[in-house]
């Protein structure tokens, strides 16, 4: 990129890889499009303690680097179960707090779509036994913010009666 000079673009997509601690390379499966490098005189990442992911303005056009980046994201199934926890309790706090009926229907209904959609949608299926514990944990990662949204309105319902009691 830096052949001829400053690079023509601001930022840059590459293509994102899991490396899983066991196995090769998931060069079909559960690939993602990342921003990974920029020019961070044009563009910053968020201040969101659990979110990365660039808005990129109108104006703005990013390149594509060609090759990918191998992402060693976690260690074993232990150190990523650890993140899902971490980062779902971080967006829980830091998003914008759904509405009550819609968290509770997450809850009760969503575990099985957010399964399919790493298992199917994210060719998850293409690794195996391996691969169906990722897109259980994944699944497990992204239910555990709705449930901890649930907690936020019950402790919210709670301080409420606390309020009226006090009165």
């Amino acid at each position: 990129l830096f052949d001829n000079g400053e690079p023509p673009h601001p930022c840059y997509h590459i293509t994102v890889m899991t490396v899983p601690p066991f196995g090769r390379v998931w060069k079909k499966a559960s690939l993602a499009t990342r921003i990974r490098f920029y020019d961070r005189r044009v563009l910053r990442i968020p201040a969101h303690k659990a979110w990365d992911q660039f808005d990129i303005p109108a104006d703005i056009k990013p390149g594509k680097i060609k090759g990918a980046l191998l992402h060693h994201s976690f260690r074993d199934m232990e150190h990523r179960i650890t993140k899902l926890n971490r980062v779902s309790s971080v967006r829980a706090r830091e998003s914008r707090l759904k509405p009550y009926w819609v968290v509770v229907s997450r809850v009760l209904f969503a575990l099985p779509f957010y399964f399919l959609k790493h298992y199917v949608m994210r060719n998850v299926w293409r690794e195996g036994v391996y691969g169906f514990a990722m897109a259980a944990t994944a699944a497990m990662g992204r239910w555990l913010r709705d449930v901890k949204m649930l907690e936020i309105h019950m402790a919210k319902k709670q301080q409420g009666k606390k309020q009226r009691d006090q009165r």
